[in-house]
């Protein structure tokens, strides 16, 4: 899948039905992630198109989330008019819900969006992360930008994901084919200006999702009560009692999560039958 100058890596798979499915992956994440693959299976059981990519932007270690957003335009794209989709709708975890909505509030194509343990604000959430350590890792990537600005740098000075997120290692520990694990001061100096929120108003009265687990650990449920408040008319949110950042790997929370979201999209007549 070619997105500008990036080459992504891809799954697809071509249901009967009508409406297409993109599942966006979280930060680091890639098409062999369980949560996300767990979801595309399903939805591919259903009849459904299902398209998973891998982001990469320039090289693995950049992440810089606001072209992560384009590149889902552009397999937006690809979906509509090569696949030739009725429709296409959106379901992202974790950072991949940030992008899901960024995505949907500036292309109205995109008929519907569900966010599953989103961020609201990519800044804020690295300062609840990194709490007394933000201001030093801020000014950290700062000079290693500047020093490579002026030739003095590198681009190999990297952080690990581990750190920077305050993840312990057993909550790390599996290996997943494609994840990064290693990211560069672009990747922070990305997350410091990286806002979904501000987003959200622009999908307007298109259907828009949110689920959340009130254990989550790693992102607090308030960063998708946020984004649903900022939500237009045809808003719906979903909270799992006691759901962590992991709940989607649950197949009954699954089942929960895709019932409430098929469903309500069903009801408002936007999904195609055969």
């Amino acid at each position: 899948m070619h997105s500008g100058r990036d080459v992504l890596e891809a799954k697809l798979a071509i249901g009967k039905k009508r409406d297409a499915f993109l599942v966006c992956h979280g930060f680091g994440g890639s098409i062999h992630e369980p949560e996300e693959t767990s979801v595309m299976n399903d939805l591919v059981d259903m009849g459904f198109t299902s398209m998973l990519v891998s982001h990469r932007t320039g090289s693995q270690p950049n992440l810089i989330f606001q072209e992560q957003v384009r590149q889902l335009v552009d397999v937006v794209t690809y979906l509509l008019d090569v696949v030739r989709s009725e429709r296409v709708h959106l379901f992202g975890i974790s950072m991949g819900a940030s992008n899901a909505v960024s995505a949907a509030g500036i292309d109205d194509r995109i008929a519907s969006v569900a966010a599953s343990s989103g961020i609201s604000d990519c800044r804020l959430w690295l300062k609840q992360r990194l709490q007394t350590d933000f201001d030093p890792v801020v000014e950290k990537a700062t000079k290693i930008e500047s020093s490579q600005l002026k030739g003095r740098a590198s681009s190999g000075k990297l952080f690990e994901v581990t750190d920077l997120l305050r993840i312990s290692s057993n909550q790390s520990e599996k290996k997943v084919k494609g994840r990064t694990t290693r990211v560069s001061a672009r990747t922070v100096r990305s997350l410091l200006t990286y806002r979904p929120i501000l987003s959200v108003p622009g999908i307007g009265e298109r259907p828009a999702f949110f689920f959340h687990g009130t254990k989550d650990q790693l992102v607090s449920h308030e960063h998708s009560l946020e984004m649903y408040e900022a939500a237009g008319p045809r808003r719906y949110k979903l909270l799992i009692d006691g759901g962590d950042h992991g709940m989607i790997l649950d197949s009954s929370v699954r089942k929960r999560i895709l019932g409430t979201y098929l469903g309500e999209l069903e009801k408002n007549g936007l999904l195609g039958s055969t």
